[in-house]
């Protein structure tokens, strides 16, 4: 029974659509063809035999497998259970600046259906929007109970910036060559916007009801398929502009929570500190 040498934990809209499809085309690297198999947080029940089924299409040499959940990060079940049953696993975090990762998760839910009257209302009905730019007590409960040479974290602005040496830099973490990677071939998740927004909500709720079934792997296939053309379009610049009052929230929350992330990782997040309400105009993601 073979099970992840490695998880993303995430967080979401923070790079992981390119990311898993760039290391599933890495021939030392399997990930199975659906992207979010969520079982540490809403399937464990299921059971480790289950989840290992999941990972039955990779090769019986050395290669390395993993993961990608990005609600994980958020879920302290998830964090418990994956100690316990993974305690060697190597565990990936790409935190994206607090402020772009809301905007572009209230934007990725208005462009699939959602109905919001402004952004206080989508992160009223969504808080997930805003609480999911919230880094800092995440990643504690997974350091706390992780090594920190099992934990790889790095902000989505140098994935962005410099893909190649990030992905270098990964593939030295996860032990595989990091020159079989190519991170111009990987489909990027570009701004997307539904053609029909009530067909998308019922392909969402389809879709859900698939992993509910254990079916993960037909979503995943489908992700990849005409099917996602036929229903989606380029996203073209929307018309959202936050209020000041809209920003002078988001900064009460993430000012304290970036402060607390970089003590806590290391890393300098001066460029998060020094986001304007002019840098989150409208424009594509």
């Amino acid at each position: 029974m073979r099970l992840p040498d490695f998880l993303f934990i995430g967080p979401s809209k923070a790079g992981s659509t390119w990311l898993f499809e760039t290391l599933r085309r890495h021939p030392g690297i399997y990930v199975p063809p659906a992207k979010d198999i969520y079982f540490f947080d809403r399937y464990y029940n299921r059971g480790l035999d289950w989840y290992a089924r999941q990972f039955a299409g990779a090769d019986n040499g050395d290669r390395v497998i993993g993961e990608f959940s990005h609600d994980y990060l958020y879920s302290k079940d998830a964090a418990g259970r994956i100690s316990r049953d993974l305690p060697d696993v190597k565990l990936i975090a790409t935190p994206r600046n607090p402020f772009e990762r809301a905007i572009s998760h209230y934007r990725f839910s208005l462009r699939n259906g959602a109905k919001f009257r402004d952004f206080a209302d989508g992160a009223a009905q969504n808080p997930a929007i805003l609480t999911h730019s919230l880094y800092a007590d995440a990643l504690e409960t997974y350091l706390d109970k992780f090594p920190d040479d099992q934990v790889f974290i790095a902000p989505f602005d140098r994935l962005k910036a410099e893909p190649q040496r990030f992905l270098d830099d990964l593939c030295g973490f996860l032990g595989v060559d990091p020159g079989q990677t190519d991170p111009d071939k990987a489909r990027r998740n570009s701004a997307a916007a539904a053609r029909n927004p009530w067909l998308a909500r019922q392909v969402h709720r389809a879709a859900n009801a698939l992993r509910d079934r254990g079916m993960g792997a037909i979503v995943g296939a489908l992700k990849r398929s005409p099917v996602r053309n036929a229903l989606y379009s380029e996203a073209k610049q929307d018309e959202l502009r936050l209020s000041e009052a809209d920003f002078a929230h988001m900064q009460a929350l993430f000012l304290p929570d970036i402060a607390a992330t970089e003590g806590l990782t290391g890393l300098n997040l001066d460029a998060w500190k020094r986001t304007r309400l002019e840098d989150l105009a409208p424009r594509k993601d």
